[in-house]
């Protein structure tokens, strides 16, 4: 919620009435306050996202005018960009948004340092705007103050070397600024959340879209978890949950749709089963404190909710995390699935201990979930087959006692069977 606030607050003052729309989603942002989504909120939400998309802040572009290119690389995340231009809008000058583009980082793209990324950034955006950009003047925004020398950089770095070359027909048009992190929010929030790799992205790249892994993933960014299934048929998805039908060959779709599907219903179902689960969430609904139920919390339960990290979002337990994220309470009953989707599954390859234990720790909370995770991975055969020790083990150090006077302790080495030889020997 804070991320997308930030990011509309960059455009406020173009669309009426912003801090009205908006109060109710930043009291979600106060602290100890219940996060909880009602009707008004939900409303609110969906018109800032309608007044983003829709003019005034959508303009049509003019050639005549210079361009605004603001651009953003969130390094392991993505690429974002907005573009701009100075229009007079009711008799007033004002800068408004042409369009907005964004992009996933590839797996390859991920591991680039932040300057590598940043120049990235800029040549996939001239190249994704080229018919606005071709012949015109424009300036281009970043936070990365190493982009300014970009077109005259020495560098030996074959990615950059060939990215001069393929912006150097922008040379002379285009005047690169710095501009300072904090008030850089409209490519930021683009680059932080950015759009998947299907049709209805203005990014949309189809020989990205064809190369698609083998996995079929579907992504829930509003409860932070990631659910995955083997799907049957062969394609790409189109921005939703259907595929095309074929041989069965696993593919890879992407969906950042919200995820009402079986595995939360069923954990939702799961919480009266459990008695930790189900005195947590009647807590949590009540308006006023109760003693009696709380007292019934065992540990690490009760410490937890003293220091407030559970909350409900449409009847899921929630635990915040460092950074304002929080994380899906899951129950006893799906620990094993959450464990094999972070270890087991194709797309994860019984990864060691430690990356498993980041990828838990992105995707669900359970009380003592580092003690089950180091038991699970180390009664997994395969992953104790493919990283077993060589070699002997090593021996035990044994203590000897210290001689009380000189010559109490003798030592004698025997070298037997040796094979006899020259006059040497």
């Amino acid at each position: 919620m804070q991320s997308f606030l930030g990011f509309a607050s960059y455009y406020r003052n173009h669309i009426k009435n912003f801090a009205h729309i908006t109060s109710s989603l930043y009291k979600l942002c106060s602290k100890d306050v219940v996060f909880s989504i009602t009707k008004a909120r939900r409303d609110a939400y969906e018109r800032i996202k309608y007044e983003l998309t829709n003019a005034p802040v959508l303009i049509l572009r003019d050639f005549e005018q210079p361009f605004k290119l603001y651009i953003d690389a969130a390094c392991s995340q993505g690429l974002g960009a907005a573009l701009h231009q100075r229009q007079i809008v009711d008799g007033e000058p004002r800068e408004g948004v042409i369009c907005y583009i964004s992009r996933q980082l590839k797996d390859s793209e991920s591991r680039y340092g932040a300057t590598q990324t940043e120049c990235l950034c800029l040549v996939w955006a001239l190249e994704k705007l080229h018919y606005y950009l071709e012949g015109a003047v424009f300036e281009v925004y970043t936070d990365c103050t190493a982009l300014k020398s970009l077109l005259d950089m020495k560098t030996t770095n074959r990615h950059i070397l060939r990215w001069q070359i393929a912006i150097q027909e922008y040379r002379g048009n285009m005047t690169i600024i710095y501009k300072e992190g904090k008030s850089h929010t409209n490519a930021d929030g683009l680059s932080r959340w950015p759009l998947d790799n299907v049709k209805r992205n203005p990014a949309y790249d189809p020989e990205v879209a064809a190369k698609i892994p083998i996995h079929f993933m579907e992504i829930d960014r509003r409860r932070n978890f990631i659910f995955s299934e083997w799907a049957p048929g062969s394609g790409t998805l189109d921005g939703g949950n259907t595929y095309s039908e074929g041989t069965e060959t696993p593919i890879l779709g992407i969906s950042s749709s919200e995820l009402h599907n079986r595995f939360f219903s069923e954990v939702l179902k799961s919480y009266a089963k459990h008695k930790q689960c189900g005195i947590l969430l009647q807590i949590l609904q009540q308006k006023y404190r109760s003693p009696e139920l709380e007292s019934q919390l065992e540990e690490p339960w009760l410490r937890a909710y003293k220091d407030n990290k559970f909350f409900l979002i449409d009847g899921l337990l929630y635990h915040r995390e460092k950074h304002t994220s929080a994380l899906t309470v899951i129950d006893r009953d799906h620990i094993s699935l959450i464990l094999q989707e972070c270890h087991d599954c194709p797309y994860m390859g019984h990864m060691s201990e430690d990356r498993t234990r980041e990828r838990v720790a992105s995707t669900a909370w359970w009380p003592k979930w580092e003690q089950e995770l180091s038991e699970y991975i180390n009664t997994c055969g395969r992953f104790q087959k493919a990283n077993r020790k060589h070699g002997k083990k090593y021996g035990l150090l044994q203590h000897r006692e210290e001689p009380k006077h000189p010559w109490e302790t003798i030592n004698m080495e025997q070298v037997t069977g040796l094979v006899p030889g020259g006059k040497e020997n």
